[in-house]
């Protein structure tokens, strides 16, 4: 049912507030969103969207954008939705892709957009190689006396 058809059935036609969405309870002690809101948390972190805006989306559910808006106001959905956005965002699979893409960019031009793609691409590629640490023990220099020390130091004496 869309706002407009709540209204008129329970104000005869006045503004009234929409019902807000009741999150359930799972017999594991759980909670989960309703679908309404979860179809709408799908479309907002699917890319592309498809519609592509939140009014054609309210549209196309027959679900006002007030409700929308209100929704995402509701604190466990703003949770989900930043825990879900966050999920997507460092995926490895987009950050592949970001990273073929300025590859793609500073192969093919040669001008300012392919020698700043050329640089991001090696600051991703710098970020994500594993860095080696080389530790050599040697101790050798242990074994050695103070006048042996200065002697390769190309020292003759201590400093005064």
């Amino acid at each position: 049912m869309n706002s407009d058809s709540y209204e008129k059935m329970t104000t005869g036609g006045a503004k009234a507030r929409e019902p807000e969405f009741q999150w359930i309870q799972l017999s594991n002690g759980s909670w989960q969103m309703p679908d309404g809101p979860a179809k709408f948390l799908d479309w907002l972190v699917s890319f592309p969207r498809v519609p592509d805006s939140q009014e054609k989306y309210a549209a196309q559910e027959g679900i006002s954008p007030r409700t929308l808006r209100r929704w995402k106001t509701d604190k466990r959905f703003i949770k989900e939705w930043e825990s879900r956005a966050h999920a997507l965002n460092v995926s490895t699979e987009r950050v592949q892709q970001v990273i073929d893409n300025l590859f793609k960019i500073a192969s093919e031009n040669a001008g300012p957009a392919g020698v700043k793609a050329a640089d991001l691409y090696l600051q991703m590629v710098d970020k994500y190689t594993p860095k080696k640490t080389i530790v050599v023990e040697d101790d050798s220099l242990e074994k050695l006396s103070y006048a042996d020390l200065l002697s390769l130091s190309g020292l003759e004496s201590a400093p005064s």
